[in-house]
């Protein structure tokens, strides 16, 4: 399950101190990977479509989500229902997703907002021996209306753009392009 999630970036998740082949392998060798999705609607339906991909490739999967509309990756922080999720379930593969908009913020902001409740997350997701991974949405329609002008391409880069700086800012995590397909 590990390749799939790699197949859209071209690359393999890695915590820290453990070689990418070693990691791929600790995951392709059980006869079940484990994923939880922790987001907002965003990433409702994703577990699901997931699930299915697998199953009709006769891969086994485990997979569940702790996702609640609107939720910002800092509700999830500090959340104990989120954090006992991600200590109780021995997952493989942990995918976050943060708010539709914070990603897509200036710098400074997205900064403020983004990157300490990622970095707790991501800390609590490699004590638990899984994987982090960032699943990286898409632009609104019109994009975000407090940005004059705005339209889904400007703000779906600008989210490629957060997601970027902020997989580099929690420890070279890989990024699921789901708003680039």
């Amino acid at each position: 399950m590990l390749t799939a999630l790699a197949s859209c970036t071209g690359q393999i998740a890695s915590p820290p101190n453990a070689s990418r082949s070693e990691q791929a392998g600790r995951v392709g060798a059980k006869r079940t990977t484990s994923i939880l999705f922790v987001g907002n609607s965003y990433s409702f339906g994703a577990p699901g479509v997931l699930r299915n991909y697998a199953m009709n490739r006769g891969n086994k999967l485990r997979v569940e989500q702790i996702t609640t509309g609107g939720w910002t990756l800092a509700q999830h922080a500090a959340s104990e229902k989120t954090l006992k999720k991600i200590r109780e379930g021995h997952w493989d593969i942990v995918v976050i997703q943060e708010h539709s908009r914070i990603p897509s913020l200036p710098r400074s902001r997205r900064e403020k907002l983004m990157a300490p409740p990622l970095h707790q997350l991501v800390v609590e997701i490699r004590r638990q021996d899984a994987i982090p991974v960032l699943y990286q949405t898409w632009g609104r329609r019109d994009g975000d209306k407090t940005s004059r002008g705005d339209d889904f391409q400007a703000m779906t880069v600008r989210l490629r753009n957060g997601y970027t700086a902020a997989a580099k800012h929690a420890g070279g995590i890989v990024i699921v392009p789901v708003g680039d397909a």
